[in-house]
């Protein structure tokens, strides 16, 4: 906020007590200015400037009249509503500079934006990315056009310029379990159909971190099968480590493979994982924030790399879940993970376990497999 002006305040009436004589000059002030409260250069003017200089412009009259005895220090504090410290300050300041010294003394931020830089912000905004969402738009700010101010500076710049409406949840928050301690204790597979390139609707099998929303692994397939989810959960093992849990979505959890002697439950039985069947609210809601940011974010990127099919799409996911989890993941709240890493002999019962072989997973009509696992099934 800018300071008022002086030449925009009433005459003050030193006969009124202080509070009456604010009350009528901010009244009075208004009247005059019945649709923008700004001062005689076209700044906004706010209640506490317009105070502050009401106190400054009465000042010189209190101090005429405590000089000549009329009344005491602590009177003429209680008139300026400030402390009798205040006052001689006010008194010292006054003596030295006149009014000047009375100003307001306070600066501002050094490390606010300034002006420039946050119109050169939104102009960058509405030009190129309008439409996208704040979290999209600070990764191209930071990567593409260098920026520099935090997250939180971008965001709230964008709300208050109206550019970005702020998203306000109408619902209470979830009850539930908190999250685990330590990378690998609880893993959710989760899969979202979503139309990641224009004409072509995928679905995105994926598993996520419950202590840190970090994605260990994800696949495109055109229909999910029980073998993509083994994929998702063997280059996990092969990269992180064996983990302690799993809890799978509905899609999966309602199949027969998922029932107590389906293959899904029988190989984790082997692998020692525990299968949850359920999460918790809490649980569901961060993981199904983790595929909210991916519908936003990737199907621009898979777009500005001219991506055509789902085998080149799951090439380019192996190189970006660590992009991804660079700017979602979170600390988890100890450092050291519940992975167990494996030794060779154990990598090679854990493939033999989940039906993999070193050919990547195919995309077929009916979902997909693995070469030579479809010829198996139909032996």
């Amino acid at each position: 906020m800018r300071r008022l002006d002086m030449a925009c305040l009433p005459a003050l009436r030193p006969e009124m007590s202080w509070n009456d004589s604010v009350s009528w000059a901010l009244l009075t002030f208004s009247k005059t200015l019945p649709e923008k409260r700004t001062s005689s250069i076209g700044a906004p003017v706010s209640r506490t400037s317009a105070l502050r200089d009401l106190r400054t412009a009465r000042f010189a009259d209190i101090y005429e009249r405590w000089t000549s005895g009329q009344i005491s220090q602590a009177h003429a504090a209680h008139l300026l509503e400030v402390s009798e410290r205040t006052f001689q300050r006010y008194v010292v300041r006054y003596r030295e500079t006149g009014l000047r010294g009375l100003e307001d003394r306070r600066t501002t931020n050094p490390r606010r934006a300034p002006d420039e830089e946050v119109a050169a912000l939104l102009a960058l905004y509405e030009e190129r990315y309008m439409g996208w969402s704040i979290r999209k738009f600070y990764r191209a700010y930071t990567d593409s056009h260098g920026g520099t101010r935090s997250y939180t500076c971008v965001k709230n710049r964008l709300h208050e310029s109206g550019l970005v409406t702020p998203r306000r949840s109408t619902r209470s928050t979830p009850e539930g379990r908190g999250r685990r301690p330590a990378e690998g204790r609880l893993l959710h597979q989760a899969s979202c159909v979503y139309q990641w390139l224009p004409k072509q609707t995928w679905e995105l099998v994926a598993l996520v971190d419950d202590a840190s929303d970090r994605v260990h692994a994800g696949l495109f397939v055109e229909s999910e099968t029980i073998w993509c989810r083994f994929r998702t959960i063997y280059e996990t093992i092969v990269a992180k480590g064996l983990f302690d849990a799993i809890h799978v979505d509905a899609a999966l959890r309602n199949s027969d493979d998922c029932r107590e002697t389906g293959r899904f439950p029988d190989a984790m039985r082997k692998l020692q994982i525990s299968v949850l069947p359920s999460c918790g609210l809490k649980a569901r809601s961060r993981y199904r924030r983790s595929f909210r940011i991916l519908r936003e974010a990737l199907p621009q990127q898979l777009a500005d790399t001219g991506i055509q099919s789902a085998r080149e799409a799951n090439e380019f996911l192996r190189s970006y879940w660590e992009e991804f989890n660079r700017f979602v993941a979170i600390e988890p709240e100890r450092s050291r993970s519940a992975f167990q890493p494996l030794c060779p002999t154990l990598e090679a019962a854990t493939a033999a376990i989940l039906g993999v072989h070193e050919n990547p997973v195919v995309a077929t009509a009916n979902g997909a497999g693995y070469p030579g696992e479809q010829k198996r099934q139909s032996g």
